[in-house]
């Protein structure tokens, strides 16, 4: 059997503090030892950089931050990279990996776009397509030019179906077929061990987010907290003998300046009744008043 491991390229803007870029870094960590691992950055010198496995190699566009460049480069670059995508991935880019992978939206993913035939490749999308670029006329151009850029990948990976279902409104015309969800490993981890199914724990996220976009919670500027597990959140009663873990806790402030906390409970129509029941009767320890949608 061969021992060669499959080489596999992976893009990003730069490897700065961040949500993508921790992702990446939490990822590639992982599968160093079954895949030859490149990283590609548009921009170096990036925190994250100091913590990749040592046999993770790294290439960089700029040997420099985004931030230690002028004004005047900050426009250029962006430019250069959206005119001469093709020249700089021939130059800078490609190699003798088997897949691309570009992990971000925005200008790695164009280059990354570049045609070549003997690599498959994959663009990652981490945000809701159609929040990424905003509402001008800039944004307007940058999602005609992307619409032909994401029909040149061979597969389009979501990290969440919410945001799968975003990209198919704005551009109804890519091929479904190549695209599927892989929710990060490591927030799906951190959820099954929180609350024993990905289907609970997506869910009780997806209700915070509806949550923060209702008129009553944006009216109080409340504070809607959904990774709740740990002793911070937990209510205890009956003299510190029981204590109860909210899924969703709501905090804000009623005309009279007091405090207001709200508990919420997501439960799915699969939850057992010996589950449901207990839980309602913790819920009913706290508070008089429980309400079920």
């Amino acid at each position: 059997m061969s021992n060669i491991k499959k080489k596999v390229l992976f893009g990003i803007t730069s490897l700065k503090f961040g949500g993508a870029e921790r992702v990446l870094v939490d990822t590639v960590n992982k599968l160093v030892d079954t895949y030859d691992i490149t990283i590609f950055s548009i921009y170096d010198n990036g925190e994250l950089k100091s913590e990749l496995n040592s046999n993770i190699r790294t290439k960089s566009l700029y040997n420099c931050s985004r931030d230690e460049l002028g004004k005047i480069k900050k426009i250029i670059n962006p430019l250069s990279i959206l005119l001469f995508g093709n020249r700089i991935y021939k130059r800078y880019i490609k190699g003798d990996y088997e897949i691309e992978i570009a992990f971000l939206e925005g200008p790695i993913t164009r280059l990354f776009s570049t045609k070549n035939n003997y690599v498959k490749k994959v663009a990652w999308i981490h945000n809701d397509i159609k929040n990424v670029f905003g509402n001008g006329f800039k944004a307007k151009i940058k999602s005609i030019i992307d619409k032909n850029v994401y029909k040149k990948y061979n597969k389009l990976v979501f990290v969440s179906s919410d945001n799968m279902e975003s990209f198919k409104k704005v551009y109804p015309e890519i091929d479904r077929s190549r695209m599927r969800v892989i929710y990060n490993y490591i927030e799906a981890e951190k959820i099954i061990e929180q609350h024993g199914t990905l289907e609970h724990g997506y869910g009780i996220k997806k209700t915070a987010k509806l949550l923060n976009n209702a008129a009553f919670i944006k009216k109080n500027e409340a504070q809607v907290l959904y990774e709740t597990r740990s002793a911070q959140y937990m209510v205890q009663f009956h003299e510190g003998k029981t204590a109860y873990i909210p899924d969703i806790i709501v905090r804000y402030l009623t005309t009279k300046k007091e405090e207001e906390v709200l508990f919420i409970e997501y439960e799915t129509g699969r939850c057992a009744d010996n589950d449901f029941i207990a839980k309602c009767m913790k819920m009913s320890a706290v508070t008089n008043n429980l309400f079920f949608i």
